[in-house]
């Protein structure tokens, strides 16, 4: 019964945004500014959006290795692209989740290990999110309150370090979730299945080094995104947002479009954008026109990641190459 009341709210929802802006957008002014879009520019943000996808495989990568999942190297960006198609039919990141898992699977990898690696891809992923938007909190507080920027940045990098050292905690001390007792009245299966997954993703603390690793090039992706925003604003003509306050406010306009709210984050994107430029730009039409620029990113490269589905790799070279790792695989534990 709760899954229908949840179905209707989220369209009861998307249906309110779109209505307000559709009741409340210049459409003829979007229009014009689409018309005179710089293609150069929308094309340097759709190469930096592509950037960002590789290294979202690359950083998953790290976890799939530091957890012994036997892969192909190229398994991690095949289904980071694949998967993104499912974004489109999924509220959050749940439908390229369930890809990655799918796919990862058919490599004869544990459940267990890529369900895992992906759990901690997210938290941590999360920790660096809150990393970058403190340690940038000056630049995103400057435009609307130049008298608190200057604490905000001794704040924003107090705050930095704090998270640091909560990721190193959480690592170290993960084992000791496995002690957690769990209530009486949960069934002993779900009790087991608990505590298999507690184990999985706690014994990521035997390779810190990858976790640390994993978090240091995370903080450093989340620039990615406000880049190609800030190449989507140039290609409309918007030249006076510094390119400083957008890396620093879109990883949380990133973390808020990861919430269930709408398929895709229709509807809820565009309201974000009002949000992000609103210090700039009052005008409600700039703000669409930008969310619209990049939903046109997001439907290429969803289109180029279509084309993933047919560019199967010989399978002959596919087994050759599965039974090589699965070989070393073996070594390994041996040795």
């Amino acid at each position: 019964m709760k899954k229908p009341l949840i179905l209707v709210f989220k369209i009861v929802c998307v249906s309110l945004i779109i209505l307000f802006f559709y009741k409340t957008v210049n459409w003829n002014d979007i229009l014009s500014s689409l018309k005179g879009i710089s293609i150069p520019l929308g094309i340097v943000a759709l190469l930096v959006a592509i950037a960002d996808r590789i290294v979202v495989a690359y950083k998953w990568s790290i976890l799939i290795k530091a957890y012994d999942i036997v892969n192909p190297w190229y398994a991690p960006y095949v289904s980071a692209f694949r998967g993104k198609v499912f974004m489109l039919f999924t509220p959050s990141s749940i439908g390229i989740d369930v890809y990655k898992t799918y796919y990862m699977k058919k490599f004869g990898g544990s459940l267990l290990s890529i369900v895992s690696s992906i759990t901690v891809e997210r938290l941590v992923g999360a920790l660096s999110s809150l990393a970058i938007i403190a340690l940038l909190l000056y630049f995103s507080i400057k435009p609307m309150h130049p008298d608190l920027a200057i604490l905000s940045g001794y704040c924003g990098i107090l705050g930095f370090l704090i998270i640091c050292v909560i990721t190193w905690s959480i690592t170290s001390h993960a084992t000791q979730l496995t002690k957690v007792s769990i209530p009486g009245f949960i069934p002993l299966k779900s009790k087991e299945i608990f505590k298999k997954f507690i184990n999985g993703v706690t014994s990521i603390s035997n390779k810190k080094s990858s976790v640390y690793y994993y978090f240091f090039i995370s903080v450093i992706e989340k620039l990615f995104y406000g880049t190609a925003v800030y190449f989507a604003v140039r290609s409309l003509g918007i030249h006076d947002i510094p390119y400083t306050y957008l890396i620093a406010a879109t990883p949380l306009i990133a973390m808020a479009e990861r919430l269930p709210v709408s398929f895709s984050s229709i509807g809820f994107r565009e309201g974000l954008f009002v949000a992000l430029l609103y210090p700039y730009y009052q005008d409600i039409s700039y703000s669409v026109s930008v969310a619209l620029v990049l939903r046109a990113v997001d439907m290429v490269i969803i289109g180029m990641s279509l084309l993933f589905w047919f560019t199967e790799e010989p399978s002959k070279w596919k087994q050759e190459e599965l039974q090589n790792i699965q070989r070393e695989m073996q070594g390994q534990t041996f040795s």
